[in-house]
Order: C-alpha cells, then structure tokens, then sequence
C-alpha cells in the first residue's frame, strides 16, 4: 500500500513538473519576442522633411530623430502641417512607432503615421494605419502608436501632423516589430504565476511522502 502511494505521488510529481516545464518554456519564448521586438528598427535611418529651408545650425539636422539621443532633437521652424519621411535601407516588419515630440505649450495634435514598401515612396504606394489620430502631446513623453494592420517589407516611414498647437519638432521616432513590453509582460505574467504556484505546490507536497527504509 505504501509502495502504491509513492508511486502515485511521485507520478503527480512528475505530472506537475511537466506542466512546470512546459510554462516555463511559454514563457522564454515570450521574453525572447519582447527582447526581439524591443529593437529600434529606425535607429540610424536617414530622414527627410518638409523644412527644406530650415538650417540644421538653427533647427537641427533631419537625421536626429532617428539618433538615438534624446538631447538631440529636429524642429520644422513652425506649425502644421508638416511631415517627416523615414527611409531604411533594408525592409522591416513594424508593429509600432513611439513618438518623443518636443513640444511647448503640450496640447491636442492631430497626426497621422504612413508606411511603404516601396523604396522610392511613390504615390499610390502608402498605407495610413488609422487615418488622422487626435492625441494630446506633452514634451518628451512617448506616443505609442500601434500600426493597423502590421505593416510588413516596409522601406519608408511618414510622420504627418496636421494640427498642432504649436511647432513640429521632435526628439526622437522610434519603430518596433512587435507589442509594447508592458503588454508583452502582461501576457506572460499569468502562465508564470501557474509554473511558480505548481513549482512550490510539487515542493511542498514531496515533503509528505513517507520516507522508506533502506
């Protein structure tokens, strides 16, 4: 009777500790996309805008918002509409651009993001993932924006802001393959909760197994 019960018990162990293994893999995978998809694709690529007129010794240069340094930062010399074009040299998978504006007084700014796959950005070629979106923009915080559909073989980025309260100008335009991580750890929060509860519960529970004499 007491073989048969540690047979059972040790069986559920192992049971257990699939399960556990099995999450545990769930979960390295998703951290695997969350360190993949927190890659900045835009880093380093070459911008164009609208300010042809504007100096870089007075406005900035094009190529700052896509730098990586958030001292850095492009101003277009007035209000909207205005528009800046990002251009990569290899295709990308985009899932979301994050917007740092540099902008005073902070207020409701109308903008829209468009995406081609065409290196050349010909007419005809665009997709606005959105159409014009109204959010209220505050100095150096993150605009989030998750592209609808996913946009996928993308060779050029367009930023247009419609209306502003006032200047366009930003510090950095940052772009990535997938869900933010605040989502991504949201999503694997739960199945690693279960792999920790049933890690103890198996823990816990082989300390009641009957010992065997020798």
């Amino acid at each position: 009777m007491k073989l048969y019960t540690i047979h059972r018990r040790l069986l559920h162990s192992a049971r257990i500790g699939g399960v556990v293994l099995r999450l545990l893999l769930v979960c390295n995978t998703a951290f695997g996309a969350s360190f993949a998809s927190a890659q900045n694709l835009l880093l380093g690529a070459t911008v164009t805008d609208t300010c042809m007129a504007c100096p870089q010794e007075q406005f900035g240069p094009p190529g700052a918002i896509t730098d990586g340094d958030m001292k850095t930062n492009r101003n277009l010399g007035g209000g909207a509409p205005g528009s800046f074009m990002i251009s990569l040299a290899q295709p990308i998978a985009l899932g979301r651009v994050v917007l740092f504006p540099n902008m005073t007084p902070n207020g409701p700014v109308s903008f829209e993001i468009q995406t081609s796959s065409d290196p050349a950005g010909s007419t005809g070629t665009w997709t606005s993932h959105g159409g014009s979106i109204t959010r209220g923009w505050v100095d150096k915080q993150a605009i989030d924006v998750p592209l609808n559909p996913r946009a996928t073989g993308v060779r050029k980025v367009k930023i247009i802001v419609h209306k502003s309260p006032a200047w366009i100008s930003f510090y950095e335009v940052e772009g990535y393959s997938g869900p933010s991580r605040g989502l991504l750890f949201v999503l694997i929060l739960p199945p690693l909760l279960v792999a920790v509860g049933l890690f103890y519960r198996r823990r816990w529970g082989n300390r009641g197994l009957p010992k065997t004499s020798p």
